[in-house]
């Protein structure tokens, strides 16, 4: 029971710090295009809390290493929904939508399918596939540099190119605070 319980908080501080990490990113992206402070700050909550649906899913497939079945994969995808839930009485529509469509992609390759989203949610959605290709991650077998994760979400049409070049140079100029 003790280490099904450590297991469980470990997973839970990977998520969180995910979180942290994806909203720190968001918001130096959101900083440099320009957004407004409100639009700052929905992109920040909207990245810290963008997986806490995860809390409500079972811990052990999240935790499983590799490729997950059909089925495991369309069970994971309901944590946009468990979030946007969790949020929907505490957090304006703005962070509720960017926790909903955070998996959504320009090119509608994504899940939770709208064909519109806001600036915060494309934002979200860069730093959480930037943090998730950087770090480890149980279900991956390489962590990429930035240069590598950049190139790698470059060949998704999916992203917002002008915030992956946002990116990209603020790395480049030495920002390192992001990573």
């Amino acid at each position: 029971m003790q280490k099904k319980n450590i297991e469980s908080f470990e997973m839970m501080f990977s998520t969180m710090e995910h979180g942290i990490r994806t909203g720190r990113t968001a918001y130096y992206l959101a900083l440099e295009e320009g957004l407004t402070d409100v639009e700052v700050y929905n992109t920040v909550f909207g990245a810290v809390l963008h997986d806490i649906g995860k809390f409500n899913l079972d811990e052990h497939i999240l935790s499983i290493p590799g490729r997950l079945t059909e089925e495991q994969y369309a069970y994971v995808k309901n944590h946009a929904a468990f979030g946007f839930k969790l949020l929907s009485n505490s957090f304006n529509q703005d962070i509720q939508e960017s926790v909903l469509h955070h998996h959504e992609r320009l090119d509608g390759s994504g899940y939770m399918h709208k064909k519109e989203f806001s600036i915060c949610t494309k934002i979200i959605a860069i730093a959480d596939v930037y943090d998730a290709l950087t770090n480890k991650r149980c279900y991956q077998q390489k962590v990429f540099t930035h240069q590598e994760a950049i190139a790698e979400m470059k060949k998704n049409n999916g992203f917002d190119r002008r915030l992956l070049d946002h990116l990209e140079c603020m790395m480049d100029d030495n920002k390192k605070v992001i990573v």
